[in-house]
């Protein structure tokens, strides 16, 4: 998503209620707790959540936290857009630091 205001790219989280299963909702509102709790444990401050986001996200800036920028809810979607990561997938990179490792490791051990 591009912000016409000033040019900034969010990514943003699309999902559709209607086809969630009850486990699957709960977990989305989890997320979106955590998220805000965070926001609030960084910033060192009480905050208050509001109907859209916590006030605190957008003051937090930490180059290891993704930030909550807004949470949207309708009757049938919910949209949560964060602060855009271009690295790439973490999971992805995970794996390839231990596949490296372990042919490290392999290499001293044969």
């Amino acid at each position: 998503m591009l912000t016409r205001e000033t040019g900034k790219e969010y990514a943003v989280k699309v999902v559709r209620i209607p086809q969630l299963k009850k486990k699957d909702l709960e977990g989305l509102k989890e997320e979106v707790r955590v998220m805000q709790k965070v926001c609030v444990a960084v910033a060192g401050s009480v905050c208050f959540i509001v109907s859209r986001c916590c006030c605190c996200c957008l003051q937090l800036r930490h180059k290891n936290i993704v930030r909550l920028e807004e949470v949207y809810r309708t009757a049938s979607m919910v949209h949560i857009v964060t602060e855009l990561c271009t690295g790439g997938e973490l999971f992805e990179q995970i794996i390839k630091k231990v596949l490296h490792a372990l042919c490290l490791v392999w290499g001293v051990l044969s």
